[in-house]
């Protein structure tokens, strides 16, 4: 196992671990941010890395991340970046 796939493996068993109030802490903070279509990817990222090989996780990832840069979230994130203030984020997936 290379370094990649230990760093994939620790993240998957760090997610699995969290008891169930820390696990609903967490996503009561993601969904208050109104970045479930965001968030949704991302768990769909782990629970297709817990069962598929290193590469095929990577490329799923990938898909997602370019669905996710393609919303107006993500635009507004950039821009509240580069302007140094904080994101209002309104929850457009599209």
């Amino acid at each position: 196992m290379h370094a990649g796939q230990r760093l994939l493996a620790s993240l998957i068993e760090s997610y699995r671990t969290l008891n169930y109030a820390k696990r609903l802490s967490l996503w009561q903070i993601l969904w208050q941010t109104d970045q479930r279509f965001a968030y949704a990817c991302m768990k769909d990222n782990l629970d297709y890395a817990a069962t598929s090989g290193f590469l095929e996780a990577l490329g799923y990832e990938a898909e997602n991340m370019v669905r996710t840069a393609q919303t107006r979230d993500h635009k507004e994130a950039v821009r509240a970046f580069v302007e140094k203030r904080r994101p209002s984020f309104n929850g457009n997936s599209v």
